[in-house]
């Protein structure tokens, strides 16, 4: 046990600490929807384990003026 006044004020002796982090993807041109793109050891951190991966779902979502036939969009 940690002495309640010793303990880490950001993290209150748990260890770790939430971050919030800006990740930059490359998505390719014509990635179908449900494409997976995983940034590997980017993910939640604990104590004395390795880091999580973050994967990226393509969700493809419908617009007025484009339309999407495989890898092309028409207007």
């Amino acid at each position: 046990m940690i002495d309640p006044k010793k303990r880490c004020k950001d993290c209150k002796g748990k260890k770790v600490k939430k971050e919030k982090k800006v990740l930059k993807v490359e998505i390719d041109k014509g990635s179908p929807n449900g494409e997976q793109y995983t940034i590997h050891g980017e993910g939640h951190e604990l104590p004395e384990a390795e880091a999580g991966d973050v994967v990226v779902v393509v969700k493809i979502r419908p617009h007025k003026m484009f339309a999407r036939k495989g890898a092309d969009i028409h207007l």
